[in-house]
């Protein structure tokens, strides 16, 4: 292992591969020791966050190479930042936006923690608080589906393969109940239900859609909002039908239908805002989004759809190292690289099939020790930024 090379952490595929009680993984909830706190952070106004937790390592899974001396043989490491920010994090939210736990034991029998109800925040003046997670999870549950579980093993040198997920026809959209959920899911937190209110949401993304004047654009807010309310009640009906049928249920026509029905009534009404470019096809296009967690929870679906399975292989979907992730070497350079004196604990791309991270325009949350900390286990100096390209 040369001083450029990383270890890559791949997902397990299918999903429900991975060994029983595996630990490294990326996304869902952590198996933190009972006696250790969620971290959070004290925001300016005085309130406080939770942070978003983003994977965990079980260091004995690293195969041996001769950089892997700098960490730790055994024990956990936890990674957690203020991941829908959109910001630069030191800068504007302080050296407490992310946080590295260690726990130098095996957690394998610890019970995974769910995340506080504070997390999964989401900063009004941001502008790129959208990203395939924000926009996905569920908007009355958003803490507890931010970022799918994707359990993981580290790789040295493994090739990707020539296949390319648009190579596979893949069904009409949305194709299972699972499908069709995350359509609604996105129609609904495109109102900012879940984290912002209506009325702020639709004043930043489209006020400048209308310039004729203050008047106009009232008239065509009260439009969009009295529209709005009778709208939700129908997805929120819909939603609970659809869940009767069962997540990996393939829809029928009707029931497809009705689902596309409910997202074109948000295109129209955007366009009651002055929303010209608006697309259906973009709004229910999600082949391969929900089989990371349909996968886990009915492994029998890889007997059934072999051929869909394989075209959602992390390994096969080749969209370049900007989706991948990797721990000690260089990883992959956004905007600076990983210096001398730094080791790198842990890259994650934007990686949008599996956990659905989307770090500014296919960025990376890079996590970074200086070497000396390294050496003394002072995981409470790592540093992390928010790179985009």
């Amino acid at each position: 292992m040369s001083s450029s090379e990383s270890f890559r952490l791949v997902r397990f595929w299918p999903p429900a591969s991975a060994p029983q009680n595996w630990v490294t993984r990326i996304g869902g909830f952590p198996n933190l020791p009972p006696e250790y706190e969620w971290p959070v952070v004290t925001l300016s106004d005085g309130s406080q966050a939770s942070l978003d937790f983003l994977a965990q390592i079980r260091l004995a899974d690293l195969p041996q190479a001769p950089e892997r001396s700098l960490l730790p043989k055994e024990g956990v490491l936890y990674f957690f930042a203020l991941a829908l920010a959109g910001e630069p994090l030191e800068e504007e939210h302080g050296r407490d936006s992310w946080r590295v736990l260690y726990y130098p034991g095996d957690a394998s029998a610890f019970p995974s923690r769910t995340p506080p109800a504070n997390s999964a925040r989401v900063w009004e003046e941001s502008d790129n608080v959208f990203c395939e997670a924000s926009e996905l999870c569920d908007p009355e549950a958003r803490h507890l589906t931010l970022f799918p579980a994707c359990p993981a093993y580290f790789s040295l040198g493994e090739q990707l393969t020539d296949w390319r997920h648009d190579r596979y026809e893949y069904p009409a959209q949305p194709y299972r109940v699972e499908d069709a959920l995350l359509t609604l899911n996105r129609a609904r937190c495109s109102w900012g239900e879940g984290f912002m209110p209506f009325d702020e949401l639709v004043e930043r993304e489209h006020r400048y859609n209308i310039d004729d004047g203050a008047e106009a654009w009232a008239v065509a807010l009260s439009k969009a909002r009295d529209a709005h309310a009778s709208w939700l009640p129908l997805v929120k009906e819909a939603v609970e039908a659809l869940k009767g049928l069962g997540r990996p249920h393939v829809l029928g026509d009707a029931e497809r239908a009705r689902v596309l029905a409910l997202v074109e009534e948000s295109g129209r009404m955007k366009g009651l805002l002055g929303e010209t470019y608006w697309c259906l096809e973009q709004q229910t296009a999600f082949p391969g989004l929900a089989l990371p967690i349909l996968l886990q929870d009915f492994p029998e679906i890889a007997a059934q759809c072999p051929q869909e399975v394989e075209a959602c292989d992390p390994r096969n979907v080749a969209s370049g190292e900007s989706s991948a992730h990797f721990v000690l070497g260089r990883g992959c350079a956004v905007q600076r690289s990983i210096g001398d004196d730094e080791v790198l604990l842990l890259q994650l791309g934007s990686d949008s099939y599996g956990p659905r991270f989307m770090w500014w325009d296919c960025g990376a949350m890079t996590f970074t020790i200086k070497r000396d900390d390294l050496a003394e286990l002072r995981f409470d100096l790592a540093q992390a930024k928010i790179e985009g390209h």
